[in-house]
């Protein structure tokens, strides 16, 4: 089985230390970075399935880190932080961020948020969220480009 990789990017190791034991308890790959640089450089050289992203990192906020990942990373990344102000998230989501969870959080929570980011990922990857591509089974088609759905070559009107 091919277990997924996960960045932690956090500065407290204590919370970095739960995160990391609560990862690979629930089966996943933990990788870790206490400051922004780390992040980035493990990002770039291990390109994760999924980054976890504090904002509030040392040596390179979050928010930088998102926003020069964001020019070549597709993969997930979900913020983690004690910022809970809406201009803080509203940010980071307009940054490219995937999804913003406020600490204190439940475990299952955020593995919750995590299967759920990997999901709508999984669906962009195979085309069916793709506005330039189509989808079909059998004699069903959505043609995304055109915006219409057809049965047996037949538009359906919606």
């Amino acid at each position: 089985m091919n277990r997924k990789t996960v960045l932690i990017a956090e500065d407290d190791l204590r919370i970095l230390d739960v995160l990391e034991k609560l990862l690979s308890a629930n089966g996943y790959q933990a990788l870790t970075a206490v400051n922004g640089q780390a992040a980035l450089q493990m990002i770039r050289s291990h390109c994760p399935d999924m980054v976890l992203l504090d904002l509030g990192l040392p040596k390179m906020s979050g928010l930088e880190v998102l926003q020069q990942v964001r020019q070549w990373y597709e993969r997930p990344v979900i913020v983690v932080s004690a910022h809970g102000l809406e201009k803080e998230k509203v940010r980071a989501l307009d940054l490219g961020a995937d999804d913003y969870i406020t600490k204190p959080f439940g475990a299952s929570e955020l593995l919750a948020r995590m299967r759920t980011a990997f999901r709508h990922h999984n669906v962009q990857e195979s085309g069916m969220g793709n506005p330039d591509s189509s989808y079909s089974v059998g004699d069903f088609l959505i043609d995304y480009n055109q915006r219409k759905v057809f049965v047996e070559g037949v538009e359906i009107r919606l």
